[in-house]
């Protein structure tokens, strides 16, 4: 029996958010590991002053990050 066109969007919004928390873990870790990489940490501090520097920056983790997060979480679960 094939499901609805309705569950079919749902499956590929899950399947999104996963992907958009894979890229947010690569530049947390990319960013994390400026600290490491460069004297004194100074690659760290220019990509988090970057991150800081990005328009709306509370609109845009909230958007980007936390419902991604709550959606993948919730449907993950059901």
């Amino acid at each position: 029996m094939m499901g609805s066109k309705k569950d079919f969007y749902l499956r590929r919004l899950h399947s999104l958010s996963g992907l958009g928390l894979v890229l947010f873990l690569i530049i947390h870790l990319f960013t994390n590991s400026q600290a490491a990489l460069t004297k004194d940490g100074e690659g760290f501090i220019r990509s988090v002053n970057a991150i800081y520097d990005i328009p709306y920056l509370q609109g845009v983790e909230i958007t980007l990050i936390a419902l991604p997060f709550l959606l993948h979480g919730i449907w993950g679960l059901l």
